[in-house]
Order: C-alpha cells, then sequence, then structure tokens
C-alpha cells in the first residue's frame, strides 16, 4: 500500500497528473520528506502510460521558496542529517517514456 503523502496532493485530469505542493505555511519550501513525495509521484505519473502531461504548482502565494534551511540548520546540529538526496542527479541509464 502506497502511503498518502503529507506535504502534497496528486490529483488525475483527464491524461494530466497535477502535483501541488501543500506547505503554504512556509511557501512551500522543499524539505526532505516533500523531496521524497514529489519523487515517488513523480515516479509513479512517468511509470502510468495514461499520464500524457505533468503539471507541478504550488498551493498558496509561492510556488516554491526552494529548500528548506530551518530544516537543513536543524538536522546539521543534531547529527541525523542525510543529504544524499539533495546531491542525487537521475542516473545515466535512467529510462524515460517515449512520447
Amino acid at each position: 500500500m502506497t502511503e498518502v503523502p503529507q506535504t502534497l496532493s496528486v490529483e488525475r485530469v483527464a491524461r494530466t497528473e497535477w502535483i501541488t505542493f501543500q506547505r503554504t505555511e512556509q511557501l512551500n519550501a522543499m524539505s526532505m520528506q516533500m523531496l521524497r513525495e514529489m519523487t515517488d509521484a513523480l515516479e509513479n505519473a512517468i511509470a502510468d502510460d495514461a499520464v500524457r502531461a505533468i503539471v507541478l504548482t504550488g498551493s498558496g502565494r509561492a510556488f516554491c521558496a526552494g529548500a528548506d534551511l530551518k530544516e537543513v540548520a536543524g538536522a546539521s546540529h543534531s547529527g541525523r542529517a542525510d543529504y544524499s538526496i539533495w546531491s542525487t542527479t537521475p542516473s545515466a541509464d535512467a529510462s524515460w517514456p517515449q512520447l
């Protein structure tokens, strides 16, 4: 069973997948949880042949303020941070759907 995202919403309208950031109080700043949830949502949409377009949007008055620096600063002092997700790039053999 897939976990329900807490920091974004995913909606299918016709053949378009709408991914909406839902951290309005933080101007949709990208937290680690939000990044993981966005990655999962994008991977699911890409794997679905019925999806022909993906739209990323933000709720409230901002699309995305960038990285959640409060989270990053707090994590670095506690010793619990795993920054590997911020530095990952798609592998050269990543498969993208043929349009």
